[in-house]
């Protein structure tokens, strides 16, 4: 289970006072004055909210926090700092996020998973350091899970468990396997299954699959190793997805 630690203070660098920018804090920038100007994929009208940052430990990821405070303190927005994977249902509630940045590609499936949970746009890293100040949204669909606990989570790309698992879902008949994995697929989701070393796959539209752990049970979460607690868990389609903001290259500047 990861430590989590949120900072939102308002210290600015003098380096950022002097206006010093990377690539990432021109993107965040250009899409922070789009919104103030009443335009642009964040919205119409937006109100100023807050900058979800994932980032690392390194210099050059503290370098980006340090810029990205300076950039939404200057138009009125905040800032809310994640320097670590957060633990399954570990992501902080927050209904005031507008945009969700990335200082390292390899955080990529952590900032999206956080994107879905929060309903705001994700800043992709291909669209930083572009010749454009013009952006497109791009959805993907991702999925909701919660438990009986009340718990809860996203899965943007795929969520695997390696343990005995009940899958249950509505019409279907119940499935004991030893291993799952589940993806979003379109409008449903794709459950793969490994039942008595036989694999298996279904794909699931408007539907709820329950996967039952009776045991604290090893898996990955968007690509990281986690320990999730014996319990029921709920997977629902069509309620999350992954907002995209990408380079429009059909309108350089």
């Amino acid at each position: 289970m990861a430590t989590r630690l949120f900072v939102t203070a308002s210290y600015v660098p003098a380096r950022h006072r002097r206006g010093d920018r990377s690539p990432v804090g021109t993107a965040v920038r250009a899409l922070l004055e789009h919104a103030a100007a009443g335009h642009g994929v964040l919205g119409t009208g937006v109100a100023p909210g807050r900058i979800g940052l994932v980032r690392g430990f390194d210099h050059a990821s503290r370098a980006v926090r340090d810029e990205l405070r300076a950039a939404s303190t200057s138009h009125g927005w905040s800032m809310l700092d994640l320097p670590t994977v957060p633990g399954f249902g570990t992501i902080p509630v927050a209904d005031d996020m507008r945009l969700v940045v990335v200082a390292h590609r390899s955080l990529v499936p952590v900032a999206e998973r956080c994107a879905a949970c929060w309903d705001c746009h994700l800043l992709d890293p291909g669209a930083v350091g572009t010749a454009t100040s013009s952006y497109a949204l791009r959805d993907a669909p991702a999925l909701a899970v919660t438990t009986a606990g009340g718990a809860g989570d996203s899965i943007a790309s795929r969520f695997e468990l390696s343990g005995s698992v009940t899958c249950r879902s509505e019409g279907l008949p119940d499935v004991v396997a030893s291993a799952v994995a589940v993806q979003p697929n379109g409008a449903g989701l794709l459950l793969e299954h490994l039942t008595g070393g036989r694999r298996g796959t279904v794909r699931m539209v408007d539907t709820t699959l329950r996967l039952d752990l009776p045991e604290p049970t090893r898996g990955t979460l968007d690509g990281h190793p986690q320990l999730f607690p014996a319990g029921e868990y709920a997977i629902t389609t069509g309620t999350r997805r992954v907002r995209r903001v990408v380079a429009d290259h059909g309108n350089l500047t």
